[in-house]
């Protein structure tokens, strides 16, 4: 089955089979022989290239899909990813077809998916952030990551829903809102829940920040409502408000 381009100046498709570009302004869509069945619908200067994978071989690529927007990209060795609209979005895993994949960003600005991330998704994202992660969220908010220790050691299941310059670096770790509060690695299953600064620091499994300001846990099963300043880790606690 050849490549098809509907409408629009400036589009192009470079190889591969089954390749769709439907309208927009110099869209492009270049694969290696191996790469079918990426689409592109609308938008301007939006790009698939899946012809210089990181590692040549390793995976077939393709079934990628940008449905608008400007300057989004997809690339390396991604399959079945998908951008729906956005601006300077980029999606640009590195693996195969168990460890990379199968991501999704709409709506976002100034983003990126990379790394070794699979079955990940970011929505109305600003300059946000996922790499080596799987089954990872980012619901919006302003330069927040979850990023993963390194390829082959992901960040699995943890999310971002809202807020600012929030860091969960633990697997099943949840961070609602706020702004730069923290998970540090080593502490699953734990959540904070807003407030401004607060941290979750390594081995603090299945801990707790309601809210608040600058406070601090450093022991398993740790819960802090709330308050300033508040350090609890095992049986110490210091809660200073002021």
């Amino acid at each position: 089955m050849p490549n098809a381009i509907v409408a629009g100046p400036t589009n192009l498709i470079s190889f591969g089979a089954h390749n769709f570009i439907g309208n927009g302004f110099t869209n492009k869509i270049n694969t290696i022989n191996t790469s079918n069945y990426n689409s592109i619908l609308n938008g301007c200067r939006n790009c698939i290239d899946t012809s210089l994978p990181a590692i040549v071989g390793l995976q077939l690529c393709g079934g990628n899909t940008i449905s608008g927007g400007y300057t989004n990209l997809i690339a390396a060795q991604e399959t079945n990813s998908f951008i729906g609209a956005g601006r300077c979005n980029c999606i640009q895993t590195t693996g195969n077809e168990f460890n990379s994949g199968n991501n999704s960003m709409l709506s976002a600005y100034q983003s990126c998916i990379i790394g070794q991330t699979w079955g990940s998704t970011m929505v109305s994202a600003h300059n946000g952030c996922i790499c080596n992660g799987f089954n990872a969220f980012i619901g919006g908010g302003d330069y927040n990551c979850i990023v993963g220790p390194a390829p082959g050691n992901p960040v699995v299941h943890s999310s971002i829903l809202g807020g600012q310059c929030h860091r969960p670096y633990s697997s099943c770790a949840a961070i609602v809102g706020g702004d730069c509060n923290r998970i540090c690695l080593g502490s699953p299953g734990s959540t904070i829940g807003g407030g401004c600064c607060n941290m979750i620091c390594s081995t603090s499994n299945y801990s707790f920040i309601g809210g608040g300001r600058n406070n601090t846990t450093s022991g398993c099963l740790t819960t802090i409502g709330g308050g300033i300043h508040s350090i609890f880790g095992g049986a110490f606690l210091s809660d200073h408000l002021y």
